[in-house]
């Protein structure tokens, strides 16, 4: 029994092993060819030959489809033997490194702005052929700060590996629709934050407002201050422009000893250059209204409709909570000071037979996103 058991154990120490010694020489074994890239050529583009040689050695790297020789162990195996790395474009020079480095291929290029674009050229030397076997060209449009994802299209390319036709449509194609891709430098403006501001009714309101409590008015002016908060979302983001879903709750009419709540939901177009915006959407507003009639001499009266009137219902201090609504269309343009931004907005509410006016101001710290 026993000797059963030392077996087991031994048999089981054996498989063990082998199983390491299996994954240790898969590894060693996983890629069939060796690359190097020594050096990419740069001239007029933000980045320099060493940082976009870095580059493409490190999607070369994530690819995961050769062993790629280190930038030191090149520079070890090429101390003394007179090749500069920054000036060794040719193939000779290519093949010659390679041989020295003991690698199957060279992978080298250059960078370029041409007029309104920017041209990346990749191309892979077989050191043993002495030859180029594969080269890729590719015209992107002028955004130096995609040069990474220009390097990879590139590279994905010359490799026959699926890119993301995305990108790859919106780097090279002219005339595209403006996104993040390719216009990098404008940024998401972000408003969300306090509003103060007022409103001025007008019409029948307006009168009803400034109208004794006792005929259902309000003794008020129809100059009500509001205060709220903006919560805003961005649901599209196309480089300059975004489009918002925006909620905006109100308080309004304290200035007069009444609180009249609301809230606005807008869909609104941003220019993320300059501020400018456009939105447009429903308000609900909890005011008073009562249910009464008009007589003959055009006076209102609250109450119990007699036989002969036609019932209405309308804004009256002495009437029941009522949830009113219409529609806003606001403008706005941002301002900013250092890292504050500044909204201004004047809107209208449009009800059915009055409108309403305003101007709303607002501020909070800088968040473009």
């Amino acid at each position: 029994m026993k000797n059963q058991k030392k077996m087991l154990s031994l048999l089981i120490v054996v498989i063990f092993s082998i199983s390491g010694i299996n994954a240790i020489y898969a590894q060693k074994t996983k890629y069939s060819k060796k690359i190097a890239v020594l050096s990419i050529n740069t001239d007029n583009v933000i980045l320099n030959s060493n940082q976009l040689t870095k580059l493409v050695r490190n999607s070369l790297i994530e690819l995961d489809t050769f062993e790629v020789l280190g930038k030191y162990d090149m520079l070890d195996m090429l101390s003394g033997a007179g090749i500069v790395d920054s000036v060794c474009y040719s193939t000779n020079c290519l093949v010659k490194a390679g041989e020295l480095l003991k690698v199957d291929y060279m992978l080298s290029g250059s960078v370029e702005k041409l007029l309104d674009k920017i041209v990346v050229s990749l191309w892979i030397v077989d050191v043993d052929r002495k030859s180029i076997v594969k080269q890729k060209l590719i015209e992107f449009i002028n955004v130096d700060k995609r040069l990474k994802e220009m390097l990879k299209i590139t590279l994905k390319k010359l490799l026959e590996i699926p890119i993301d036709k995305t990108i790859e449509t919106a780097l090279i194609k002219e005339n595209q629709y403006e996104s993040s891709i390719n216009v990098p430098d404008v940024e998401r403006l972000s408003l969300s934050g306090p509003r103060i501001g007022f409103t001025l009714l007008t019409g029948d309101e307006a009168n009803i407002i400034r109208a004794e409590s006792e005929v259902g008015g309000f003794e008020g002016r129809p100059l009500y201050f509001q205060f709220g908060y903006q919560f805003e979302v961005s649901y599209l983001n196309a480089g300059k422009i975004q489009a918002l879903f925006e909620i905006i709750p109100v308080i309004s009419g304290v200035d007069q000893g009444v609180v009249i709540p609301s809230l606005t939901l807008l869909n609104g177009v941003r220019l993320n250059t300059n501020g400018f915006e456009l939105a447009v959407g429903p308000t609900f507003i909890l005011t008073k209204k009562g249910e009464g009639y008009y007589d003959k001499d055009n006076k209102w009266h609250i109450g119990k409709v007699p036989d002969g009137y036609v019932k209405k219902y309308r804004l009256d201090s002495r009437g029941e909570p009522y949830l009113d609504t219409g529609l806003v269309i606001g403008l706005g343009k941002s301002f900013k000071s250092g890292k504050v931004n500044f909204p201004l907005n004047i809107f209208t509410v449009l009800k059915k037979k009055e409108f309403q006016f305003g101007l709303s101001l607002g501020f909070n710290a800088s968040n473009n996103k």
